[in-house]
């Protein structure tokens, strides 16, 4: 396997967020900006954990917890 080069990584990344965003909207029908922005700063490695959480989340306010800071 060859490594991958930078501009591949940031394609991976965007097809992860591009992913999740689609199953977060058929699960919550319309996702808010405010959880949008957030989404979008996530690392691919917090993207990959929060695609398996949306497995538990029983409703939106499920996501907004898990979006919202942590103390």
């Amino acid at each position: 396997m060859y490594p991958t080069t930078s501009w591949e990584e940031k394609g991976i990344e965007r097809g992860k967020l591009d992913m999740l965003m689609r199953l977060l909207t058929r699960k919550f029908k319309l996702i808010r900006d405010e959880e949008k922005e957030i989404i979008a700063t996530l690392k691919v490695s917090e993207l990959d954990e929060l695609a398996e959480m949306l497995l538990d989340f029983a409703d939106y306010e499920d996501l907004k917890r898990y979006l919202s800071p942590k103390n």
